[in-house]
């Protein structure tokens, strides 16, 4: 699944190589409701379907500084990635992120792209590059903290 385009007038995508098979990074990719076991900003993975993969599956995360995000998958190409939409959160009026990888070499290029919305006290040409910046600043270490996974198999909880 290359990058998809994304609703939102905003968007921002960050990627990193990690030193593992495509498979073995889709493993952890694709293990919806266990984020929190790898991402350090999440505290918490709930359920909120009975559907653990594909197109439907619903979670909630706890995230830190944001508090619970429903995310629902909205689209899923079985091992090379999937888009999850969040409701309003935060600054943000709508967001869609995408998970993408694909296998080079014998490595995974992985890939977050997301595309929001900001509320309107939010999108305005001040305020709206601070989102944004911020918003990129954090793409890099939750790759950082996917690729530590997948390699080292390390659990931050």
């Amino acid at each position: 699944m290359p990058n998809p385009a994304l609703p939102g007038r905003h968007q921002v995508t960050a990627s990193l190589s990690i030193d593992a098979p495509a498979a073995e990074t889709w493993a952890v990719v694709a293990d919806f409701f266990n984020m929190h076991t790898w991402a350090p900003g999440i505290s918490a993975t709930e359920p909120l379907t009975d559907a653990t993969t594909g197109i439907g599956a619903a979670r909630r995360n706890v995230a830190e500084g944001f508090g619970a995000i429903d995310q629902t998958i909205t689209d899923w190409t079985e091992g090379r990635g999937y888009v999850y939409a969040s409701g309003a959160v935060g600054p943000f009026a709508r967001a869609h992120t995408a998970y993408s990888i694909e296998e080079v070499d014998g490595a995974t290029r992985a890939s977050i792209s997301m595309g929001f919305d900001l509320v309107p006290p939010m999108d305005t040409p001040e305020k709206a590059p601070m989102v944004r910046s911020k918003l990129e600043g954090s793409l890099g270490p939750l790759l950082d903290a996917l690729k530590r996974r997948v390699e080292t198999g390390e659990r931050v909880r």
